[in-house]
């Protein structure tokens, strides 16, 4: 499917000015019928094709309002407010009031991200700030932690380098993070888990308490839940290597072999010696397994399964020449498996083709047939390309310039088109298709 490109009411083309304001008008029927998520996606479709007009931009920001505020309307309210500051306000304020804490703490991020200076906005987000710190020492002194934890988290995030939010997030997850201790300690994984899990529902950026959970929950053999949790560690802490090790094991011990390949390559990229060590010695236990996974979806006939965990093998161990045999094989396979449906006029061609080229990038029997399985749709624009690497490829072949120039004419890329049909005229003076391309 294809999209208009933005315009101004000015430069637009008669069609999409007609386009402009088919969206517009639907956006106002069904937001005076109530139907206000459709009337958002017309009122964001006329946004896009006239970017910088009031109306869509209102109408989009209004139904936003009745169904929720979805995520995807906080940049709408963002242009509303560089066109029309007054009405944007006006949502504003409604929303930090209406939107629970951390949604409205998310849009006022992105608005002060934007208009730094504004003043009237910075009053909003002051009194935000202080009013999710009051109610959330409220919901605390009435043991309501999570309802508690929420307004402090919000806090956090309007105003992340001020201390105080951290402080009361820390003082709500403390007996938690104790009690999980003290857990795991004994041994108790169960109850680690519970108290760990809700030291992460108080504060999700506590990397002590994902780290605990994620090491009970391996020692249970849960290694789904275990997995979650390490990659939760890998985010709030990239550079920690033991945390990239630890996730590795736990997706091997989920079956997971590929990424538990890429989490250790990864533990042995950091700075970590004795994880570089493991993480190596990690490595060299998975290649078999790897070895075994490829082989055997090879005799099922999985032969993306197959190509993926060869290539892994060879990623954990580049010199294993069987390894590198077997990928050989997989893409005569793969080419024979085009070979036969191109001729069969299959309509799988299109699919086979991008997926060996994914593998073997630029192979000019491929990329030939999807060339033309690609020009049989008329789908000129992604033909070009292929048609331009393989003239690079082959610079002798006219024909290969030919299927250029007939992109170019359908595209109506001119000087392109020319260049294409006078080089297959110079290869070939007698051929008589370039002679017939239209260049003008």
């Amino acid at each position: 499917m294809t999209t208009a490109s933005p315009c101004s009411a000015g430069n637009a083309s008669p069609l999409q000015r007609q386009a402009i304001r088919a969206a517009l008008q639907v956006a106002r029927s069904q937001h005076r019928q109530g139907q206000h998520a459709q009337a958002l996606g017309r009122a964001r479709q006329a946004a896009e094709l006239r970017p910088g007009t009031v109306e869509p931009l209102q109408i989009a920001v209004n139904a936003g309002l009745e169904v929720g505020w979805p995520e995807a309307c906080d940049p709408l309210l963002a242009r509303l407010f560089t066109v029309d500051r007054g009405r944007a306000m006006t949502a504003l304020s409604r929303l930090v009031e209406e939107l629970e804490c951390e949604q409205a703490a998310r849009l006022l991020c992105l608005l002060q991200n934007e208009f730094a200076n504004d003043p009237a906005l910075g009053d909003i987000a002051t009194k935000a700030y202080a009013g999710w710190q009051a109610t959330g020492l409220e919901q605390e002194l009435a043991s309501w932690d999570l309802d508690a934890a929420a307004c402090y988290r919000a806090a956090r995030t309007l105003r992340p380098h001020d201390a105080d939010a951290q402080r009361a997030l820390a003082r709500l997850s403390a007996p938690s993070l104790q009690a999980m201790r003290d857990a795991f300690d004994r041994r108790d994984f169960p109850d680690a888990v519970e108290h760990g899990v809700m030291a992460t529902r108080i504060d999700p950026d506590c990397l002590e308490a994902w780290q605990v959970v994620g090491r009970a929950q391996f020692a249970r053999g849960n290694s789904t839940e275990a997995s979650d949790a390490f990659r939760q560690c890998t985010a709030l802490d990239p550079e920690d290597a033991r945390g990239w090790l630890m996730y590795g094991l736990a997706l091997n011990q989920a079956g997971e072999r590929r990424p538990a390949l890429l989490a250790f390559r990864k533990a042995c990229g950091l700075s970590d010696v004795e994880v570089r060590k493991e993480a190596e010695i990690s490595i060299a236990a998975l290649h078999p397994l790897l070895v075994r996974d490829a082989q055997q979806a090879a005799i099922d006939g999985d032969l993306e399964l197959a190509w993926e965990a060869a290539d892994a093998a060879l990623a954990a161990r580049p010199d294993d020449v069987a390894m590198a045999q077997l990928k050989q094989s997989l893409l005569r396979q793969n080419k024979q498996a085009i070979r036969d449906a191109w001729n069969k006029g299959s309509d799988s061609v299109a699919t086979l083709c991008r997926h060996y080229l994914d593998k073997a990038p630029g192979d000019s029997y491929v990329s030939t047939v999807l060339a033309r399985t690609l020009m049989r749709a008329r789908a000129y624009a992604e033909a070009l390309p292929l048609w331009e690497s393989l003239s690079r490829q082959a610079p002798g072949d006219s024909h290969n310039h030919l299927q250029v120039a007939r992109c170019c004419r359908s595209l109506r890329i001119r000087e392109k088109g020319l260049v294409a049909t006078e080089t297959a005229l110079r290869l070939d003076p007698g051929l008589q298709e370039a002679v017939e391309v239209p260049t003008s």
